[in-house]
């Protein structure tokens, strides 16, 4: 019989920690893991701030939480990812209307659509996944330095280690839009979501003496429709579904929210910033797939400090800081 990892759970203490008169903004909240951790929070009682597209599913997403058991305030943003004036618009109101950021957590992301451009003509899943949340995090860094100590959470994917039939990404600096080579919109992924970690190492070393704090994770295969493009390929859905069977299955939201609200929460944490989080993970190694908190991560690339600062200045161009 196949060992299946045990999902790695936050101690009980931080899960009833007082978080009454925090703040977090969590992009892409109104679903799968950045629900599960809104909704931890509130029931502890921060205020959150769910930044998201959808104002009507973000009202159906609050309306399904027992909300008898939040002792916090949820608020909506309107945040496309996919549009740069969009999130400059966010953090224009964030900047305004909120005092004191003490997390902000970049969960929001696409997972394998056809290929498609984003309004500002990047290729959807870097545009959105790293692009929009690069720029949303440099416009709000200011506020987040003088809230600290304060944290910031990429949620990268174990894509970063290569999904099977596509070797460990790469950031394609020639061809970051698949505009010179046929379209794989896993090899898209898998960059957009090493791109996270690049920039974590990027800002965790800028901002090592400024009281923040910055890590990547990976949250685990959570069932949400983060899948929605894979679901629509039977081909695509019975080897994920396979894969998943075989290597470690997949886990609830609620329990895939347990990564980001550890390094929310954890005041050990600190102590890490620039690490990599991993629940359990569908890893091509034997001795990666229990996770850890953290992980070394097992895409080499991650800590390269000079891939790092150089994705950084690419990006600063092409959002037009």
């Amino acid at each position: 019989m196949a060992y299946v990892p045990k999902p790695i759970k936050c101690s009980p203490e931080l899960l009833e920690q007082d978080l009454t008169g925090k703040n977090y903004i969590i992009t892409g909240a109104n679903s799968g893991v950045g629900l599960g951790t809104a909704e931890q929070l509130l029931k502890q009682g921060a205020n959150v701030f769910f930044a998201c597209r959808n104002e009507a599913k973000y009202k159906f997403a609050l309306s399904n939480i027992n909300s008898d058991n939040l002792q916090g305030k949820a608020s909506y943003i309107h945040l496309d990812l996919s549009d740069l004036d969009s999130v400059r618009k966010c953090s224009s109101e964030i900047l305004r209307d909120i005092d004191i950021i003490d997390g902000l957590v970049n969960n929001a992301a696409l997972m394998m659509p056809p290929k498609k451009l984003t309004k500002n003509g990047f290729e959807s899943q870097f545009g959105v996944n790293h692009l929009g949340h690069f720029l949303l995090t440099e416009l709000l860094l200011e506020k987040i330095i003088t809230s600290s100590p304060s944290r910031i959470v990429n949620v990268s994917s174990v894509a970063i280690d290569g999904l099977p039939g596509n070797k460990p990404p790469d950031i394609n600096f020639e061809d970051l839009n698949f505009e010179k080579r046929k379209y794989n919109r896993a090899e898209a992924y898998a960059q957009s979501k090493l791109a996270n970690c690049l920039y974590t190492n990027n800002l965790s070393r800028r901002l090592s003496s400024n009281g923040v704090t910055v890590v990547s994770i990976h949250p685990g295969w959570v069932r949400s429709n983060l899948e929605r493009y894979v679901a629509r390929n039977i081909f695509a859905k019975l080897f994920t579904e396979i894969v998943a069977g075989i290597l470690g299955g997949k886990i609830d939201y609620k329990i895939g929210a347990h990564t980001t609200l550890h390094v929310l929460l954890d005041k050990k944490v600190e102590e890490m910033s620039g690490k990599f989080f991993s629940q359990v993970g569908v890893y091509k190694k034997k001795s990666d797939r229990d996770g850890g908190w953290p992980m070394v991560p097992p895409n080499i690339k991650v800590e390269d400090n000079n891939l790092s600062d150089k994705l950084y200045e690419v990006s600063k161009v092409l959002v037009g800081l």
